[in-house]
Formats: C-alpha cells, sequence, structure tokens
C-alpha cells in the first residue's frame, strides 16, 4: 500500500469479519496486566474456562473497559491513516459483516464512519446477500477506476484539431476573428524558483493572441500557435470620411486587403482606403488589428472542461522547466568556457490568465522553436548517437514538441555537432542534483552560435512517491534505462562525472537511503504516537485521578456539610430542649408560685375563718353568761 500511494493513485478496501475483534485477548492494560487473558493458576469453572486475570495495580473491569476502547481507537486509527495517506475521497472502504446477525458489529460500524466514502454491510449468513454485495463493489471498483484514469474525474472537451503549415500563421497582422481570438485582458505569471510558485510578472506586450483551432493534441493538453500583441501602427487618416451602404458596395479606392465580417456573419473580400477601414471600424464592422510583439509562441490549453481555468494545472510544468534552465546554466558554467556549440539552454515558460468575449482562460504559452528540431533522447532511454537528416517536410510544424509524447529516435537520422552535449547534460544533471533526479527527453534545436535550445524536458525524481513530476516521471527505472544505454564520450570525462554504473548504484543507494529515512519516520512516527498514546493514557488516569479527587473532595464536603447541619440539628435540638426545660422550669415555678399563694390566701382565709369562728365563739360565750344573768335576775 505505501509503495502505491502516489498522488493519482485509488485504493478500494474490503474487511470481512464475523464478529467482534479478539485481539484485545493479547493487550495490555496501562498497568502492563492482560487482563482479558485466562488465568490458568486457577482452576476452571462449572463451564471448564478459566477465569480472567485481575489487574494487581487497578480496577480489572475498567482495566479491561480502557483495553476495548485503544482497540477500537487503534483500529479506526489505521483507517483514517490511509485516509491521509491516499487522501480520504480517494479510499472506498468497505467494511462486511458476514455472520451471526445478533453479533456485535460496532467496530465495523466505526471503521466505516472514519471516511467519507466508507460503508457498512451486514449481510448475516446469506451467500446470496453476499453475492449481491460483491456485484455492487465490482460497480464501485469500475467507478473507482474511471476516477484513477484522469487522476479524478475528469469531462474531455471535444476539440477538432487541424493541422496547418508554417506559413499559414506567420503573418505580423492580426485581425481579431480572422481565425483568431485576442485578448488584452490579461495577467502573465512565471515560476519562481524562490517563492516556488507562479509569481505575477509586468507584460511589455498589451495581450496575447492564439488561433482558434489547435494544430496538435498531447496527453493533457492542446497546442494553439500564438503571441504576445502590439497596436497595429499603421497611421489612419481621421479627416476621410466616407458612406459605406451596407457591405455590397463596390470600393474601387487602392488599399489594404481585410476581411470585413458582416451584421449577419458573411464575409467579403474588399479593397479599403485607410479612411474607409477607418469608418467601417468607426461602425464595429472591421474589427481591431493588432501586430505580433516578440516571439512566436506555442500555447497550450487543458484537454480537460474542469482544469481549463485551473492556474496550478500548469504550475508543475513551470517548474520543470525553472529546475532544468538552472541545471543548464550550471553544465554551462562547468564547461570552463567551452565553445557555445556545447551550450544547453532550455525556453522560459509563462501561464496567462486571459478574458476572451467575457470567458476566463488560462493559457500556458512557450516560445516556439524556430528550425529544425530533434529529439537527443526520451524518457525510455533511448539515446541518440548520430547525426541525423533534415526533414525538407515543410507541412510539418516545426519548432512544436507537446509534452508527454513518447517518439522514436531515429538512429539512422542526422544530428548537428556536437551530438554528445545533450547526453553528457542528462549524465550532469543527476550528478548536479546530488543524485536526485535526472533531465532527459532532451528535444529541440541547435546551431553553431547558440547551441542547443530545448524545450518539454522530462525529469525523473529519486523519490517513494511514484510520478512524483507527473506522468512522465519514470523514477529510478527511469534513471537506470538511461544510464543502462548512456556510454560517456570526452566531454563527461572531462567534466569528470562517475560513470554510468557508478550512477546507477548512486541512484539506487539514494533511495535505499529514502527508503531507510522513510522507515526510520516511521518508527519516529510510531515511537511518538507510542507517547502520544502513553501521554493519552496518563492524561486519562490523571483525569481519572483528579475526578476521583473531585469526587471525593465532594463526598467529603457532603458529609462535612452533613455532619455540621446534623450538630446545627443536635443544637438546635439541645436548645429546644432546654427552652422546654426552662419553659417547664417556669411554668412549676409559677405553679408553685400559684400554689404557694393560693396556700398562704387559703391559710388566711383560713386564720380569717378562724379568727372569724373564734370571734363568733367569743361572741356567743359572751352571750351566754349575759342570758344566764339576765334569767336569773327574771328568775
Amino acid at each position: 500500500l505505501l509503495a502505491d500511494s502516489r498522488q493519482d493513485a485509488r485504493l478500494f478496501l474490503i474487511f470481512l469479519s464475523d464478529g467482534a475483534p479478539s485481539d484485545h485477548v493479547r493487550m495490555a492494560c496501562s498497568h502492563r496486566s492482560l487482563v482479558w487473558s485466562n488465568d490458568l493458576s486457577i482452576k476452571p469453572d462449572g463451564s471448564g474456562k478459566h477465569p480472567l486475570r485481575q489487574c494487581a495495580y487497578g480496577n480489572s473491569e475498567a482495566c479491561r473497559n480502557q483495553v476495548k476502547r485503544e482497540l477500537s481507537e487503534h483500529c479506526c486509527e489505521r483507517v483514517a491513516q490511509l485516509g491521509l495517506r491516499f487522501g480520504r475521497e480517494r479510499v472506498v472502504l468497505a467494511t462486511v459483516a458476514f455472520g451471526d446477525p445478533k453479533g456485535n458489529y460496532t467496530m465495523l460500524k466505526r471503521m466505516a464512519k472514519k471516511l467519507p466514502r466508507g460503508s457498512f454491510h451486514k449481510l448475516g449468513v446469506d451467500a446470496s446477500a453476499l453475492r449481491t454485495a460483491f456485484s455492487s463493489f465490482s460497480s464501485s471498483l469500475t467507478s473507482l477506476r474511471t476516477e484513477s484514469a484522469g487522476g479524478r474525474a475528469l469531462t474531455l472537451r471535444q476539440v477538432q484539431v487541424a493541422g496547418d503549415s508554417n506559413a499559414q500563421h506567420r503573418t505580423s497582422l492580426l485581425v481579431e476573428g480572422d481565425g483568431w481570438e485576442v485578448s488584452t485582458e490579461v495577467t502573465k505569471f512565471e515560476y519562481s524558483a524562490e517563492h516556488q510558485c507562479l509569481c505575477p510578472v509586468p507584460m511589455e506586450a498589451i495581450g496575447i493572441a492564439f488561433r482558434k483551432t489547435p494544430f496538435a493534441q498531447g496527453a493533457e493538453r492542446y497546442a494553439h500557435r500564438g503571441s504576445e500583441l502590439a497596436h497595429w501602427s499603421q497611421m489612419l487618416y481621421t479627416g476621410l470620411l466616407v458612406t459605406v451602404n451596407g457591405l455590397q458596395s463596390r470600393l474601387q479606392h487602392n488599399g489594404v486587403e481585410a476581411r470585413v465580417i458582416g451584421q449577419q456573419g458573411e464575409r467579403w473580400h474588399v479593397k479599403l482606403s485607410t479612411g474607409e477601414e477607418l469608418a467601417l471600424r468607426r461602425a464595429n464592422l472591421v474589427p481591431p488589428r493588432y501586430m505580433r510583439k516578440g516571439h512566436w509562441l506555442v500555447t497550450k490549453f487543458s484537454r480537460h472542461q474542469e482544469l481549463l481555468n485551473d492556474r496550478s494545472f500548469h504550475e508543475t510544468f513551470c517548474r520543470l522547466h525553472e529546475e532544468a534552465r538552472a541545471l543548464a546554466a550550471q553544465f554551462n558554467e562547468w564547461q570552463h568556457g567551452q565553445l557555445c556549440a556545447f551550450s544547453i539552454r532550455f525556453v522560459r515558460s509563462s501561464v496567462y490568465e486571459a478574458w476572451v468575449n467575457g470567458d476566463h482562460m488560462v493559457v500556458l504559452a512557450e516560445q516556439e522553436l524556430e528550425g529544425d528540431y530533434l529529439k537527443y533522447n526520451n524518457n525510455a532511454g533511448m539515446v541518440r548517437t548520430t547525426k541525423p537528416r533534415v526533414s525538407a517536410d515543410a507541412s510539418h510544424p516545426l519548432g512544436v514538441i507537446l509534452e508527454e509524447q513518447e517518439e522514436e529516435i531515429d538512429d539512422d537520422a542526422a544530428a548537428p555537432e556536437p551530438i554528445e552535449a545533450p547526453q553528457c547534460f542528462s549524465h550532469f544533471s543527476f550528478v548536479a542534483s546530488s543524485h536526485d533526479k535526472l533531465v532527459c527527453d532532451l528535444q529541440g534545436t541547435w546551431n553553431a552560435t547558440d547551441g542547443y535550445l530545448f524545450t518539454d524536458p522530462v525529469m525523473h525524481r529519486i523519490s517513494l512517491k511514484a510520478h512524483a513530476n507527473g506522468a512522465t516521471d519514470k523514477g529510478l527505472s527511469g534513471i537506470e534505462r538511461f544510464f543502462g544505454s548512456h556510454t560517456c564520450g570526452p566531454l563527461c570525462t572531462r567534466l569528470r562525472l562517475p560513470s554510468p554504473n557508478q550512477c546507477i548504484e548512486l541512484a539506487r543507494d539514494k533511495l535505499r537511503r529514502l527508503e531507510l529515512q522513510k522507515r526510520l519516520e516511521e518508527q519516529q512516527a510510531l515511537l511518538q504516537e507510542q507517547r502520544l498514546q502513553r501521554q493519552r493514557q496518563q492524561e486519562a488516569e490523571a483525569q481519572q485521578r483528579k475526578e476521583y479527587e473531585q469526587q471525593r473532595e465532594e463526598f467529603d464536603k457532603r458529609e462535612e456539610q452533613q455532619l455540621l447541619q446534623q450538630q446545627a440539628e443536635e443544637e438546635a435540638q439541645k436548645e429546644y430542649e432546654q427552652r422546654q426545660q426552662e419553659a417547664e422550669a417556669q411554668q412549676r415555678k409559677e405553679y408553685e408560685l400559684r400554689q404557694s399563694q393560693q396556700a398562704i390566701e387559703a391559710w388566711k382565709e383560713y386564720e380569717q375563718r378562724q379568727q372569724e369562728a373564734e370571734a363568733q365563739q367569743q361572741q356567743r360565750r359572751e352571750h351566754v353568761p349575759l342570758q344566764q344573768q339576765q334569767g336569773c335576775a327574771i328568775v
């Protein structure tokens, strides 16, 4: 899987299971106890099974739950890592539960939910359901292959390619509408090695023009003739005005020949004086005219509708050109004043963002090579070693080679001298880049004054990611093919370049070091993940301890509050009882006081009654002797 995790790879993964995973049996808890394994030192129970081991440092049930959570997180994390490596939208995961319908398939559900294109299928033990599911998987796999064929699901533009001759477009005067698309709302970009991206640059021209119909197509782009623009410098005399009676008037004036587009789209070839052309132009019947500025260009557009306005689509192309230009500059310096015929140069590529008739377009452009071009090696290891014959077919477009097209090299064809420089440069590029990359697929023109001018290079790069520089990047195999067919000459010897066999070993050693570094990084990442996992466990344990302490504090606080409340209630009860006792004592005191007062009053009353009785008795006693005296007297 790691070897295929390149930028445009897709992954379709089917995960079948008959139940919940059993990996937790071999996993230890945070106290390093195998709490899910059977303890053979204890006699089996009535079912014949040994009981589970107990954790000596914690709660065994809590430790078992922790192991289950770790296993679940680990499985889901592995699925998430596949999404990160391939791209979450590039992985289709189907988790299939084929077993007891009452089984526990929670893990499969969680794994499927980790990716946007994941799905869970519960089939029971029905073979027909399994057959139906795999039929559905087959359709999904076909769709995934369709996406992978184009890097993503792209819509190919239907454009008719019409080859044209060199002379057909080589005119300094460009007329909008006469087969040309013209834009004066343009922003120009070039790749900056410093900023490692496409950056806007100033334009001396006022716009860009390109032919409406492409003359060729490559694997990813259509190629059109093009040019930067300047205003037409011919003077128009504004004082000469004419009356235009439609477009069918027979004009007998001498002037320049142009095409006039009627209001209904009809065309007439007429001869116009400058004054008449000005009048027609004011009536919007003659399109504006522009002059070519600078070199002729080959302008390229994406063949796919979705990438037509995507500037980043052309960024890799421009980056490879700039890296090849930098290596070519080093190669020219290393020759220590060698003849210019040995010089290596690459054309500069640019990207234009233009508005044409209200539509936004992104155009890749590079200088069209003038003269006879040849291919000196390709990305399959083929090398030209003989001087080529120059083709005399003028109908073949010269100086234009589209990217990513494999061409057969004719060993009998002629090439300009010195023929060794292109192969030596490819050899040199591998050494100068610290055995990291090799520039090949060298194609272009040569002259004895300026040397070689190349375009559309291919760059093989030693990388663990396949096709790091696009579909033509063959990596180590491409480098091995080049050095397998390359024979060093005097120029390689003069630059003291290592032999081809040594370069192959250096390339393999570079890849081995990258693989070793990758393994070390993966081990470090694994160790880091383990450290993070331990840290998470420690944090979880610390959180549990903290929660336990908080719960304990809350419990102690509640107990303290209850104790205080109980004490307050007891004190209140005591106070109540004391008040009751005091009230009772007061009542008794008052009762006793009332009783004593009543007793005193009763005593007093008694004494008073006694006194009254005694007084009455005394009175009676006093009254009896008187009566006796009276009686005696009467007697």
